[in-house]
């Protein structure tokens, strides 16, 4: 289970998907170079995807534990 645990993280790591120029630009310095689209508008929009991401992290470590 950690042999595949292992090799999932290192796939995860290795693909990446990089901004194009456009969009770089319409990001904020955090998600510059990573993230497609319009950034987001206000700072609850960080916050709430914020907290959905500890959600799946939790969800995540739960279902690979049991």
């Amino acid at each position: 289970m950690k042999k595949l645990t292992s090799l999932l993280v290192i796939i995860l790591i290795s693909i990446s998907t990089y901004a194009c120029p456009a969009c770089e630009k319409a990001q904020p310095r955090l998600l510059q170079g990573i993230s497609h689209g319009a950034g987001p508008e206000s700072k609850w929009d960080l916050l709430i995807v914020s907290f959905i991401a500890v959600i799946v992290v939790f969800t995540l470590y739960f279902s690979i534990k049991w």
